[in-house]
């Protein structure tokens, strides 16, 4: 971590903003920073190395993170409100009971991620990589996931009302207790078998793998 970034950080947003803008060329290396509890709403970090940092608690609502480094990182708890993380890379970071909504995750890297209990209420999840994430009791709810690829992901008891699942992959997700209605979309999704207790208990079906738009009528009867 450059100890020159994280003090020009630490002056302000106004300031960091400033010396962003003034230093288009520069990636701001953060790695491994300590900004828990810190108060960067509306920051311009993109492209940002915040490898493995501590943002447990921060304040980031309408921040900038396009192309940002947060791999490994701890955003547990963290306000996300309306910040964008489109390309950004979030595999393996937790964000575990996090502000998510209206969050823009356009083509994030989200795989095994730790989402248990976070709000993604409204928020953009177009195209982003879901692969084994915990999305254990996440809210859901209007949520845009079309094109995303949860594959392997835990989606059990997590609530997806009005949510939109349009051709996204889906196939070994756990859906056990998962919560859906009549306007949750799965137009042209792909899922050859899905698991229907936790810990990749009660495959179904059993043996083989769904028919074609099987899964689709399982849910439409559901």
């Amino acid at each position: 971590m450059a100890l020159g970034h994280i003090q020009i950080l630490r002056q302000g947003i106004s300031t960091w903003n400033q010396w962003r803008a003034n230093h288009p060329n520069v990636t701001p290396d953060l790695c491994g920073a300590n900004l828990a509890d810190a108060h960067l709403s509306q920051a311009n970090l993109s492209g940002a190395n915040l490898f493995r940092a501590s943002l447990c608690r921060a304040n980031l609502s309408q921040a900038h993170l396009h192309a940002a480094n947060l791999s490994h990182g701890d955003l547990r708890r963290a306000n996300l409100k309306d910040t964008v993380f489109s390309d950004a890379n979030l595999s393996g970071t937790c964000l575990s009971r996090a502000d998510l909504s209206r969050a823009n995750f356009y083509a994030a890297n989200l795989s095994g991620a730790n989402l248990s209990q976070a709000n993604l209420s409204d928020a953009n999840l177009q195209r982003a990589y879901l692969i084994e994430a915990n999305l254990q009791s996440a809210n859901l709810s209007d949520t845009d996931l079309t094109g995303a690829n949860l594959r392997n992901a835990n989606l059990s008891h997590a609530k997806a009302l009005r949510s939109n699942f349009s051709k996204s992959e889906l196939t070994g997700a756990c859906l056990q207790g998962w919560k859906i209605d009549d306007i949750t979309l799965f137009q042209e999704i792909c899922c050859k078998y899905v698991y229907l207790k936790s810990h990749k208990q009660g495959r179904y079906p059993k043996q083989g793998l769904f028919d074609a738009n099987e899964f689709i009528t399982i849910l439409q009867q559901a």
